[in-house]
């Protein structure tokens, strides 16, 4: 089985932010995008992150939790 692997900066643009922000999400835990670690080298699965995207889907009709209009 070979699964393929993108670097940061392709996985950040998979993503619509920067590779920055995927270097602080990992750094700090505020969000938990799985990856791989190969040394100093840091490496995503595709399937990894539709399930990122899958996992962070706000309901239209529900909207975000936090922010209910009164």
């Amino acid at each position: 089985m070979t699964v393929e692997l993108i670097d940061r900066t392709a996985a950040a643009e998979y993503l619509g932010v920067s590779a920055g922000t995927l270097a602080n999400w990992a750094c700090s835990g505020f969000r938990r995008v799985p990856h791989v670690k190969l040394g100093k080298r840091v490496k995503y699965r595709i399937a990894d992150l539709d399930a990122f995207i899958q996992q962070n889907l706000v309901d239209p009709i529900e909207g975000d939790q936090g922010n209910e209009r009164t």
